[in-house]
């Protein structure tokens, strides 16, 4: 065995976890009763959620949804497949380019090293006082050509702060450049990373560290800005957003979701992994995850802690992944639902789940920073 995988087995808990994905398992859409558009079947939503943005929702053509509770309904079509805001499919890569999904080995999971292929879209931050040593910090997810989501604790917080911020792209071992991988008898060899310096890094204007009595980082998330934008590739391409939802707390319930990463954080004390790990966490329903922390919030998302297998395979700042269709032929993308935030990403032998950012709600927030800092 090699001393970059002895590392990995000593250092790190072991999972071995075996999960097939459902290809029918899609959540039904969220909705507040049936209604009509002509001849064709509607459901009453919230006039943002629906994704006829142009439509006309007075005509008399529209069924109306009265609501005592709700004064924002309207009358929205059954969407096909993959539709999303129009501002979100201008904005934002689509699937097809983003969420790439290898079916071949992403299918059934089983051990701890990724494959060299797997999650293109993971990013190392890295920091420096002088711009010469870089030290790993933290993980990130590439969303766009020139954006990387991560989490609000993993970046500075003064504005005056000295610290220089670096975002890595297209790593899988970080003690070998370029990376390779034997694989069904051949030899897969990555072109060398990308190192891309950060000019603008915009935090949660509402990030706070401690929000209530043992309750910590309420509005964990950040973006960071490329200096440049990047040119995808095989190894480095985005991960989808999923569609902007506020108000249902059991949308991942019982997913099988995937984590990734070196098990970097802010506090990491053994160095983390070389090679870019995986495994695989149930999500909890809101319910089950107040039962371990009482002062949870809607904007955050519990997964992980039903076993008590560590979860050392994350980074903080990382993402928490869900394959779903995208069109009618059943092709599938990678989604990020949640952004590791109190997350005991190193081994975790508590059994406690881990505590994530929940994306879907703050999906308005990262389209307009990144609409007003293009």
């Amino acid at each position: 065995m090699s001393s970059s995988n002895i590392r990995v087995f000593t250092v790190f808990c072991t999972i071995v976890a075996f999960f097939l994905v459902n290809s029918s398992s899609s959540k039904p859409i969220r909705h507040y009763g049936r209604c009509n558009v002509g001849n064709e079947t509607g459901y009453c939503q919230h006039r943002q959620r629906c994704w006829e943005q142009g439509a006309n929702f007075s005509s008399s053509a529209r069924s109306q949804c009265p609501s005592q509770l709700r004064h924002d309904l309207v009358c929205c079509r059954r969407a096909p497949f993959g539709i999303v805001s129009s501002a979100l499919k201008q904005l934002l890569p689509q699937p097809g380019v983003c969420g790439f999904v290898d079916f071949i080995e992403n299918r059934v999971i089983s051990g701890t090293i990724s494959s060299i292929r797997d999650f293109p879209w993971m990013a190392l931050l890295r920091k420096s006082k002088d711009g010469e040593q870089y030290t790993h910090v933290c993980g990130g997810s590439l969303i766009h050509e020139r954006w990387v989501l991560t989490a609000a604790h993993c970046v500075p917080i003064r504005e005056d702060s000295q610290t220089l911020l670096q975002v890595r792209l297209g790593e899988w071992n970080t003690t070998n450049s370029p990376d390779c991988q034997w694989s069904g008898g051949e030899e897969i060899c990555a072109p060398p990373h990308i190192d891309m310096n950060v000019d603008r890094i915009i935090m949660h204007e509402e990030y706070v560290k401690e929000f209530a009595p043992n309750a910590k980082l309420l509005n964990d998330i950040a973006l960071l800005r490329l200096q440049q934008p990047v040119n995808f590739s095989e190894f480095v391409q985005p991960i989808c957003l999923p569609s902007s939802n506020d108000d249902d707390e059991y949308t991942y319930a019982d997913y099988a979701m995937d984590i990734a990463g070196w098990g970097n954080t802010e506090h990491t004390s053994f160095g983390g992994s070389p090679i870019k790990l995986r495994a695989v966490l149930n999500a909890l329903s809101m319910a089950n995850c107040r039962k371990n922390y009482p002062h949870i919030m809607s904007s955050q998302l519990c997964a992980g802690g039903e076993t008590m297998a560590g979860t050392c395979h994350g980074d903080s700042g990382g993402p928490l992944m869900y394959q779903l269709a995208y069109d009618d032929k059943e092709n599938r993308a990678y989604y990020i639902a949640g952004i590791v935030s109190l997350g005991l990403a190193f081994c975790n032998y508590s059994g406690q789940p881990m505590i994530f950012t929940r994306v879907e709600q703050y999906v308005p927030w990262i389209m307009g920073t990144i609409s007003a800092n293009m």
